[in-house]
């Protein structure tokens, strides 16, 4: 948006003005986002159940090996989008196993 040499053209003007119309750093929010009422367990550990192990990717940084954890986290968010579900990502680390074995 600007020339080589730096120089800030009108298009980078407008740009910058568009940038101020959003809400800036350290502003409240109008109003906090929904709570969550579904919650994601990520667990690493899962994707070495079929034998797969972390390697090199097979087609570049987006290929198929590299991509098998970010896919399958997409993949459940992907269904609950349209519905309008609120969700989290909670970590198998972050859980309190004491409250999970009391269902």
């Amino acid at each position: 948006m600007i020339q080589l040499d730096g120089t800030v053209t009108e298009r980078a003007r407008a740009a910058g003005a568009i940038a101020k119309c959003g809400p800036q750093p350290g502003a409240v929010p109008a109003r906090p986002p929904p709570r969550a009422e579904v919650a994601i367990v990520y667990n690493p550990l899962v994707h070495f159940v079929g034998g797969r192990q972390r390697g090199a990717a097979s087609t570049g940084p987006q290929g198929e090996v590299a991509g098998i954890e970010r896919d399958s986290l997409l993949g459940v968010y992907r269904a609950l989008f349209p519905l309008n579900v609120p969700l989290d990502y909670v970590h198998i680390n972050e859980l309190d196993w004491r409250a999970v074995t009391s269902w």
